[in-house]
């Protein structure tokens, strides 16, 4: 199997665990998202990237891989909940929760550019930065729903 396609075959692989999650932008240039909150949600966020930049720089891949492993765990331990698992490339998150928006610019800088955002109705929403890279998220961010969503099957240990 080439790179290529095994690469797209992984990232599809990766969206299909996720369910709702998002492929990548047909124009990079695309950075706001809306996401309307009707019961739990977590959206995870990566900076617009092109299916082709996630397939010929190995960095990129990697970190969109990593959110993905991250999404997929909390997906996996919050199964038991009725809870929408996302991911989005973008760089402004909507979020429409009944009559109000919250409107969240995403930071360029690398140590808040990679996250995720926990939210449900009538609560306010919680972010998870990738501040030690894509990878920390596969412990922060199970460990912050666990907290968030009061569900401590989510929790990791070190």
């Amino acid at each position: 199997m080439g790179r290529a396609l095994r690469t797209n075959a992984i990232f599809g692989a990766c969206l299909l665990l996720l369910g709702s999650a998002a492929a990548p932008p047909t124009d990079p240039e695309q950075t706001t998202t809306e996401v309307l909150v009707t019961k739990p949600t977590i959206v995870g966020f990566f900076p617009p990237v092109s299916a082709e930049e996630i397939e010929t720089n190995p960095g990129t891949r990697e970190g969109v891989a990593h959110l993905e492993f991250a999404l997929s765990d909390v997906a996996k331990c919050l199964k038991p909940r009725d809870v929408s698992v996302r991911l989005e490339l973008t760089r402004v998150l909507i979020f429409k929760l009944g009559d109000r928006q919250l409107r969240f610019e995403l930071s360029p800088d690398w140590q808040r550019a990679v996250g995720a955002y926990l939210v449900e109705p009538n609560r306010e929403p919680r972010v998870v930065y990738a501040s030690a890279g894509p990878s920390s998220l596969q412990f922060l961010l199970p460990n912050a729903a666990a907290e968030y969503f009061n569900e401590p099957g989510c929790k990791v240990e070190l």
